[in-house]
Formats: structure tokens, C-alpha cells, sequence
């Protein structure tokens, strides 16, 4: 679904709200006022707030379960990086996107599910551009 379909985004929601019965979205704080203006003109009928920052607020505060399961992500995150840089020489010559797919591999060998931010493998120029780059298929 592009972002920008206002009839996907509408029918999208109206599926999700709709379900509970609803009529009422409430977004993040931290969304664009270019999304919020999009979120409504795609679904008129809603009544659309915007929460105050305190979903943010609460969500810094960790539970232990949740530490421990970011030190649990963090190790195998450690591990995997160590394994990826153990290939020494062997790196040289896989092109970006084969070493994105191997970190994630690797990722999930050692029991991830998923990643939380995607993987970022940039070389040469692309070096320096590490937020709006991914890999391609430049040699390492």
C-alpha cells in the first residue's frame, strides 16, 4: 500500500477502527502534520486526535522483563557483528546487499526474530549516508 493512496489508507483504517466499533483514531505525537492532514482528508468520518507525548514518556521506562530482553537483543546483536567481522578478507568482494542478508542470517541463526531498524551495509560513497541508504549491489 503506497502511503500516499488516500483510498488504500482509508479502507485500511476503516478495516482496523471499524472492527472495534469505533469511530475514533488516536495518533502518535510524533507523526508528520503533512500524515495528519493526509490521516483525515482519508477518513473523514473519524474523529482524529493527537496523543500528548505521554505513550512516549511511559515507554522509556523499563520493566525488567523488557531489560532483559533488550540485553538479550543486544548480545546476539554483539555476537552476530563479531561474526560478520571474523569473515576478515573473506568480505571483500560480497557486494552490500549479500552482507545485509548475511547479518540478518546471522540474526536469526542465533535466535532473532525479526530486526528492529533495517540493516544498513553502505561502502564508498554511500559510506557517509547511512540514513537514507541500505546496500546495493557495490562490492565491499
Amino acid at each position: 500500500m503506497a502511503e500516499n493512496d488516500v483510498a488504500a489508507v482509508a479502507k485500511r483504517a476503516s478495516e482496523i477502527v471499524g472492527a472495534t466499533g469505533g469511530d475514533r483514531c488516536l495518533l502518535a505525537s510524533d507523526v508528520s502534520v503533512a500524515f495528519r492532514a493526509f490521516f483525515r482528508a482519508a477518513l473523514p468520518r473519524f474523529t482524529i486526535a493527537v496523543e500528548s507525548g505521554e505513550l512516549d514518556r511511559m515507554r522509556m521506562i523499563k520493566d525488567e522483563t523488557e531489560l532483559g530482553r533488550l540485553r538479550v537483543a543486544a548480545a546476539r546483536t554483539d555476537e552476530a557483528i563479531d561474526r560478520i567481522r571474523d569473515l576478515g578478507s573473506e568480505a571483500i568482494g560480497i557486494t552490500e546487499a549479500a552482507l545485509a542478508r548475511r547479518i540478518r542470517t546471522e540474526l536469526h541463526d542465533l535466535g532473532a526474530t525479526g530486526v528492529a531498524f533495517p540493516v544498513v551495509v553502505a561502502t564508498g560513497p554511500n559510506g557517509a549516508d547511512l540514513l537514507g541508504y541500505r546496500h546495493g549491489e557495490r562490492d565491499i
